[in-house]
């Protein structure tokens, strides 16, 4: 985990380039070494690389590493009726990755994305799971607030985006207070 925070550090300090280059490294060459059966240990690997990717135009590439070590690993070891602990979160991580890379998202996928999104139950993850989101850089209701965001510039359907609006400004100011309460900022 060291390695994906270091990423989000050398962002924050200005070093682009050295952010980059760490998800490169994680992505490329320490998620390969993980046992896929450990997806637990994937997840919190990849999860602060994510969002460093998304933020430089390689959405699409973090989806697909999500996929891979995160996704397929979960469905190929354990699949149907198992769980895990950030399990609620596969889906909406990439969701807000292709929202985020893909400027044309097709038209069917756009249709489940927004009734995901206008259920206002959806969109809360819970105390625990924002909690250790939150500890590596980002909580699971700021995933769900920003897919509403992005939702609502693409919907042409007024009364869905106005639905949008509305539930991700809920969902981030309750998760704003969150973050503040629990000192996650």
């Amino acid at each position: 985990q060291s390695f994906s925070n270091s990423a989000v550090w050398n962002l924050e300090l200005g070093r682009k380039e050295d952010a980059i280059a760490t998800c490169w490294f994680v992505c490329e060459e320490l998620l390969p070494k993980i046992d896929r059966r450990n997806v637990h240990a994937s997840f919190l690997i990849i999860f602060p690389v994510l969002w460093v990717m998304k933020s430089n135009d390689f959405a699409l590439e973090a989806r697909d590493f999500f996929d891979e070590y995160v996704c397929e690993a979960y469905t190929d070891f354990f699949g149907e009726g198992r769980s895990t602990f950030f399990l609620p979160l596969y889906d909406p991580v990439m969701m807000l990755l292709d929202l985020a890379g893909n400027p044309d998202t097709d038209e069917e996928m756009m249709e489940e994305y927004i009734d995901w999104a206008i259920d206002v139950d959806n969109l809360g993850f819970g105390t625990l799971i924002n909690t250790k989101t939150g500890e590596m850089g980002r909580t699971a209701d700021s995933i769900a607030a920003e897919i509403c965001y992005i939702l609502s510039q693409k919907v042409q359907d007024e009364g869905q985006r106005c639905t949008l609006i509305e539930n991700g400004l809920e969902i981030a100011a309750e998760d704003l207070d969150f973050t503040r309460e629990k000192r996650l900022v």
